[in-house]
């Protein structure tokens, strides 16, 4: 509520359509099958210029390294490791947690 309060709705808008498109760019070049729910809450809660950094760098340590597209794995690894540095720098925790059991 903040950001749309200093920035305005159409801003607030523009962030998530960026968030949304970084977010389908990492399962799609990033996905083992294991990490949507990893990528979406990195999605919800770095910046976005974090986000597009951490592809960026991935992309570059993955082609330094010939990792081939077919060795999804291995690329996953490399994005996760650079979004966990990310989420250090900017104190974000992406860990998911079971909601308490109803009783």
């Amino acid at each position: 509520m903040n950001y749309i309060k200093a920035n305005g709705v159409e801003a607030h808008v523009h962030q998530l359509k960026e968030r949304m498109e970084l977010l389908e760019e990492m399962l799609r070049e990033f996905n083992e099958g294991k990490s949507k729910s990893f990528y979406c809450v990195a999605a919800t809660l770095l910046s976005v210029e974090s986000i597009k950094k951490s592809i960026d760098s991935a992309k570059i340590i993955v082609e330094m390294l010939g990792i081939k597209t077919e060795d999804i794995k291995g690329r996953a690894k490399i994005l996760k490791e650079i979004i966990n540095d990310s989420a250090v720098k900017e104190r974000a925790d992406l860990k998911l947690r079971k909601p308490p059991a109803r009783t």
